[in-house]
């Protein structure tokens, strides 16, 4: 076999080996928490050695690191868009709903963060990355709608920001209790949003006549950051 093949195996075999104790890891965090994980936990779980843990991380800090990493990564994506997503309805709706579920699927992660972050230097900053980069890319979203006239927002961007977020935090704990309540906490959540925003949901005559001019409209083809006056955009 040619040595790039071999060499391609390998990597792939390593990346999904890395991925294995990874999802691991994650599944001992939320099921122990901090105190209660350990590497044995995560080896016996994963099936693997205690040294081919030590192959991929240099101790159960630096795994937790690259679990909450993940969580940050998969909660600031959830506000991306694709491009096709124009009207302001459907971006608020949209991005309300993708964050309430990241928020839901990464919920006990996030506790276990959290918790760390009071204790941890380095875990604190990602809990604050994690905790205010949802709130400045809210908050630029608002004031474009604002200074396009086409929403009117109850209070100052910031202020909408932090209850939009704290709405979110708040239902995504009552639906993972129950996850029957899902589709009530998303309308509850879009009604509530659109309040905030100041902006009205279209008549379903309007709706319908928007479909037809906009035949692709909701179709996720495209996962670029949209340009939208004040949209969601990644802070540089």
């Amino acid at each position: 076999m040619a040595e790039w093949a071999t060499r391609a195996r390998r990597d792939r075999h390593d990346t999904d080996r890395h991925a294995e104790l990874l999802r691991a890891a994650r599944g001992v965090f939320e099921r122990d928490g901090i105190e209660g994980a350990s590497v044995a936990a995560v080896t016996q779980e994963a099936q693997v050695s205690r040294a081919t843990f030590y192959v991929y991380f240099a101790s159960l800090d630096d795994a937790l690191g690259a679990v909450a990493r993940e969580v940050r990564d998969d909660l600031l994506a959830s506000q991306r868009m694709p491009v096709q997503v124009e009207n302001p309805i459907d971006v608020a709706a949209r991005s309300m709903e993708a964050f309430l579920d990241a928020r839901i699927r990464n919920l006990r992660m996030l506790d276990v963060i959290e918790s760390r972050a009071h204790h941890d230097a380095e875990m604190g900053t990602l809990w604050e990355e994690l905790s205010e980069h949802p709130l400045r890319r809210t908050a630029r979203y608002v004031r474009g709608l604002a200074e396009s006239g086409i929403g009117h927002p109850a209070a100052d961007p910031a202020a909408v920001a932090r209850a939009a977020h704290g709405m979110v935090i708040a239902y995504a704990s009552w639906i993972a209790a129950d996850p029957t309540r899902r589709t009530q906490g998303v309308h509850d959540l879009n009604a509530l949003f659109r309040r905030l925003l100041g902006i009205q949901a279209p008549s379903s005559a309007e709706r319908t006549a928007d479909d037809a001019r906009n035949p692709v409209r909701g179709k996720v083809t495209d996962q670029r950051e949209h340009h939208f006056p004040g949209r969601f955009a990644c802070d540089r």
